[in-house]
C-alpha cells in the first residue's frame, strides 16, 4: 500500500515539474492503467457523508486516470490508457 502512495505522489510531483516547465512532451510515449473497473468485490467503497454518493476506489483511480492522460497529452506525449469507463 506504501508503495501505491509513493508512485502516486511520484506522479504528481511529475506533474507538477511539467506545469513549471516549457519542455516538450513529444518524444514521450505512456501508457496508463488506473487499475480495475466496475464495482466488484475487489473494490472498496469508503463511507461518505449523508445525501453524498458512495466513493469507489476505481471511481477515484480512473478520474485520476483521465485526468493525467488529457495533462500529458497537452504537453504533446502520446499517451495510451486502460479503460476509460468504469
Amino acid at each position: 500500500m506504501k508503495l501505491k502512495k509513493l508512485l502516486t505522489f511520484s506522479v504528481m510531483a511529475l506533474a507538477v515539474a511539467m506545469t513549471a516547465s516549457s519542455a516538450p512532451f513529444s518524444n514521450y510515449r505512456i501508457y496508463l492503467n488506473p487499475g480495475h473497473g466496475g464495482h466488484d468485490s475487489d473494490d472498496r467503497p469508503t463511507p461518505q457523508p449523508l445525501n453524498t454518493p458512495m466513493f469507489y476506489e476505481s471511481d477515484g483511480n480512473l478520474t485520476r486516470g483521465l485526468y493525467m492522460r488529457d495533462m500529458f497529452k497537452l504537453y504533446g506525449a502520446t499517451v495510451g490508457i486502460t479503460r476509460t469507463q468504469n
